[in-house]
């Protein structure tokens, strides 16, 4: 790649290429200043503004971010990947009316899969306690994508929370199927998940 760049340093595929590689081994400050060289041959694009706020976000530059996302949102008003990654920036923040109001932006441009965007508003409802309106999202969620697993954890979680002990049984049924489903890829959910399930299995049989 170094070497084609060297033969042709303007290439737009080349430098796309180079920028992307960079931004997923987290070298976020060489990305900007890819970035920078690659705005002087192909001003004001899409890709250098969204790929600039991905960055300063990576940076926890939130300000410089922001102003990014923006610009790329002006040049393209329809691409609700800008809207999603603000939705993130202002969650990272805990900005939760700001990052609801950009997810749900980034829902009404799509027509596809919408389980980050429904999983990201069910965990800002979890943070504010609105453990009703999570669920409504975690099933969302569910229903877009059946295998994300990390909304499956949840929905058991919150259901624990909400239902308290009201409803033993069904957040049993739940941790157990986390546990035969998703078991295998996160450890400290699938510890917690088992210490829930001792411990609802004790409560289920007190009351018999």
């Amino acid at each position: 790649l170094e070497k084609a760049l060297k033969i042709s340093p303007s290439n737009k595929k080349l430098n796309e290429k180079k920028i992307k590689l960079l931004y997923q081994e987290k070298k976020y400050s060489e990305t900007l200043k890819q970035l920078d060289t690659f705005n002087t041959f192909y001003p004001e694009l899409y890709f250098t503004f969204l790929t600039k706020g991905l960055a300063h976000t990576g940076l926890n530059e939130f300000n410089q971010a922001e102003e990014a996302f923006h610009k790329a949102k002006n040049i393209d008003p329809y691409d609700y990947k800008t809207d999603y990654h603000l939705g993130q920036l202002y969650f990272k923040q805990k900005k939760y009316s700001k990052a609801i109001e950009y997810f749900k932006k980034s829902i009404a441009l799509q027509k596809s899969m919408l389980d980050k965007e429904h999983y990201h508003l069910a965990l800002i409802h979890i943070e504010l306690k609105k453990y009703k309106t999570a669920l409504h999202f975690l099933d969302l969620t569910l229903k877009d994508n059946p295998e994300n697993y990390n909304a499956f954890f949840q929905k058991a979680y919150v259901s624990d929370i909400y239902y308290k002990e009201k409803k033993l049984k069904k957040v049993l049924k739940l941790y157990e199927k986390y546990i035969k489903s998703y078991g295998y890829k996160n450890k400290a959910t699938t510890e917690y998940a088992n210490y829930r399930i001792r411990q609802l299995k004790k409560l289920i049989f007190m009351e018999k």
